[in-house]
């Protein structure tokens, strides 16, 4: 959250109490359906409180060049001085 001056709720945060507070709701029902929506709606609420966050993540690692890798198919084997043949 941003220093602001306001005490009041941005309309991002108030859309995801509109569903975090349900899901809460929910998950105390003593049912398994509704316990599941209830995650469902947890879930959403932390999606849609979150976005920005994830947005600038996906764009962060879209604006990386892609790495290369390589294989080195060669092996090196050194023998210890006692193994070595004449």
């Amino acid at each position: 959250m941003k220093n602001r001056k306001s005490k009041g709720l941005t309309p991002r945060e108030k859309a995801a109490a509109a569903l975090i507070l349900p899901g809460m709701a929910l998950l105390c029902a003593g049912q398994i359906p509704a316990a599941i929506a209830g995650v469902a709606l947890l879930g959403a609420g932390a999606v849609v409180l979150n976005f920005e966050e994830i947005r600038a993540h996906i764009k962060k690692k879209a604006a990386r060049k892609p790495e290369r890798h390589t294989k080195n198919y060669t092996t090196t084997s050194y023998q210890k001085e006692k193994g070595m043949s004449r």
